[in-house]
C-alpha cells in the first residue's frame, strides 16, 4: 500500500523531474523524512491531506531548526507545502522567515487559503505574505533560489 507521505512527496518529486531531465536527488539527513536535497538546494516538504482551501500547517521547534540547518549547510532552501491534491505552495527561506520569525517556539503554524483559479494567500505565527504564491512558481523557485 502507498502511505501519504509517498503520494504527497510523489507531487513534489513529479513535478521536478517534469522540469527537467537529469536530476540529483538525495536526504539531508538520514533520520528526516522530509529534508533533501535537489541540485545542491534544500527542500523541506510538509504535506497537508486536507482536500479544500484552508489548509494548515504545523511546524514543530525540531522541523524549523532542521530548515535552518539546511539554509546555513546548503545556502539555500525551499518549503515545498503541498496544499492536498490542489498544488504546492512553495516558500523561499526569506519568505518562510516572514510568516515563521527567527524566534522559534515549540510549535507554529503556517496557514494557507486558495480561492478557486486564484493563487496562495499565506500566513503564520509571525505574519503574513503581503503578496499571494502561484502554484506555477514550483519547482522554479527551487531552481532559481
Amino acid at each position: 500500500m502507498i502511505s501519504e507521505t509517498e503520494k504527497y512527496h510523489g507531487f513534489v518529486f513529479s513535478r521536478i523531474i517534469r522540469k527537467t531531465n537529469k536530476v540529483t536527488i538525495s536526504r539531508f539527513t538520514s533520520n528526516s523524512n522530509s529534508s533533501f536535497v535537489i541540485e545542491g538546494t534544500g527542500i523541506f516538504i510538509k504535506y497537508s491531506t486536507k482536500r479544500m482551501s484552508p489548509w494548515n500547517f504545523t511546524f514543530l521547534k525540531e522541523h524549523q531548526e532542521e530548515i535552518k540547518e539546511m539554509h546555513d549547510s546548503l545556502g539555500q532552501v525551499v518549503v515545498a507545502l503541498v496544499c492536498g491534491d490542489d498544488g504546492i505552495a512553495s516558500l523561499s527561506y526569506t519568505e518562510l522567515k516572514q510568516v515563521l520569525d527567527d524566534e522559534v517556539l515549540p510549535v507554529e503554524r503556517i496557514g494557507i487559503r486558495r480561492s478557486p483559479r486564484g493563487k496562495y494567500k499565506i500566513g503564520g505565527s509571525d505574519g503574513k505574505l503581503n503578496y499571494s504564491i502561484g502554484d506555477n512558481e514550483f519547482p522554479d523557485k527551487l531552481f532559481n533560489s
